[in-house]
This record gives C-alpha cells, sequence and structure tokens, in this order.
C-alpha cells in the first residue's frame, strides 16, 4: 500500500510537470470568460455530451501521454525494479488521473450549470466514465511508442468512443444505447441535473454496464502494461 501511494503522489508530481495542470487550468479560464451559466434551463440536456468530451481529453488522452513520454524517457522499464506490482502501478497511475479529471469536470459543471440537484450522480458519473476511459487509454496506446503511430488510431478509438455523444445530440435514446460505457455515464451525468427525468431502471442499467466495463477493461488494461512492460524490456 506504501509504494502504491508512494507512486500516486510522484505521478501526481509528473502530470504537473508534463503540464497536465496547465492544460485543465487553460480549460476552467475558458468555461469561466466564455461558458459560466450557459447551460441552463432546457439547455440543460447539452451538458452530459459536453461533459463527456472533455472527460475524453482528461482520460483517454491524457494516459495515452503520459505512457508515451515514459516510453520516450526510457521510465517505464524502470519501474519493473521497484516494489510496485503491474496492478499497483496501473492504480496510482488511474488514481491520479481520476483526482485531476474528476476536479476538473466538476468545477466546468458548476461553471456551466451551477450545483446539480443530485449531486452523487454527477460524482458517480464522473468517475465511471474517467475510469472506463483511463482503461482504454491504456489498452490503446500499448502498441505504440511514439506519438507519430499512435495519433491516426487514436482518432478511430476516440471516434468509437465519443460515438453516444452524437446520439445524444441527435436526440435519439434507446434503451440499448446504454450498453456503450460513456452513455452509461452521461445518463447518471442527466439525472443529476435533471432527476425527475432519470426512472430507477436506466440508472441501474447504467449502473451495471459502469461496473461491467469497468471490470473488463482494468483487467485487459493490466495485461496491456505489462506487455508494455516486457516490450521496453526486450528493447533495451
Amino acid at each position: 500500500m506504501t509504494a502504491v501511494i508512494s507512486a500516486f503522489l510522484w505521478d501526481v508530481r509528473l502530470q504537473y510537470r508534463a503540464g497536465f495542470y496547465h492544460a485543465a487550468a487553460f480549460v476552467l479560464l475558458f468555461w469561466l470568460a466564455v461558458g459560466r451559466g450557459l447551460i441552463t434551463g432546457s439547455a440543460q440536456w447539452l451538458l452530459p455530451p459536453l461533459l463527456a468530451g472533455n472527460l475524453l481529453m482528461a482520460g483517454f488522452y491524457f494516459v495515452c501521454g503520459f505512457f508515451l513520454l515514459e516510453r520516450d524517457e526510457g521510465t517505464l522499464e524502470a519501474r519493473r525494479v521497484t516494489p510496485l506490482s503491474t496492478r499497483g502501478l496501473l492504480g496510482a497511475r488511474a488514481a491520479g488521473l481520476l483526482v485531476l479529471g474528476l476536479i476538473e469536470n466538476v468545477l466546468v459543471a458548476l461553471i456551466l450549470s451551477g450545483l446539480p440537484a443530485a449531486p452523487i450522480l454527477l460524482l458517480l458519473g464522473l468517475i465511471g466514465g474517467m475510469a472506463i476511459l483511463i482503461f482504454l487509454g491504456v489498452i490503446a496506446v500499448s502498441r505504440h511508442a511514439s506519438l507519430n503511430t499512435f495519433l491516426m488510431p487514436s482518432m478511430l478509438w476516440s471516434s468509437v468512443i465519443a460515438l453516444p455523444t452524437v446520439t445524444w445530440l441527435l436526440q435519439w435514446h434507446h434503451p440499448a444505447l446504454v450498453i456503450h460505457p460513456i452513455q452509461a455515464a452521461m445518463e447518471f451525468l442527466r439525472a443529476a441535473y435533471e432527476p425527475a427525468g432519470a426512472t430507477g431502471d436506466s440508472l441501474w442499467l447504467a449502473a451495471l454496464s459502469l461496473v461491467l466495463w469497468a471490470s473488463v477493461l482494468a483487467r485487459l488494461a493490466g495485461r496491456a502494461l505489462r506487455s508494455m512492460q516486457d516490450g521496453e524490456r526486450e528493447a533495451a
């Protein structure tokens, strides 16, 4: 546990050095300047896809950038000689990015729409969405050693990930869409601000979808991270 906490604190410092906190601050300043109180009343249905797009950057692209930076500097292989297990490294990294993404997106939601009627649902949606996107990012980046090789595939990944935001903006809602984890996260975000429009069954299905996806993707992300470390060792 001590090793995981130390890795978490070290990752937070690395995130700051890599400019992740500066990027988050820029997003907040942008919305403070142009979007304060923008999404209220009948327009609140626009908040979930907007937050989902923000989570895509804070979760998927940040974790991909983190690992690409480590592979470029050769520090990923060095972690194998520490007491930290692959699972511990994944947990510490996910926790560090989750804290940053959660703080950023809670503040974005408050700037755009004010206090939600059900804050716990907002937190659950953001945490679930961030976790899913972090694990997907690890899986997506595991076969790439540089930004040049990852850039084009990342566009395909992000298109599939962001698909529910398109159907949401088109106002096409179907119960089967909750199978997609980002749709499930957005259901929680909508219910946070429009609790009267959410049903218990829809939220239970969304919760089940998030838990199942997170469980499967966490396991796959662990394997992907182990594969990255093995690849670094062979290259060395």
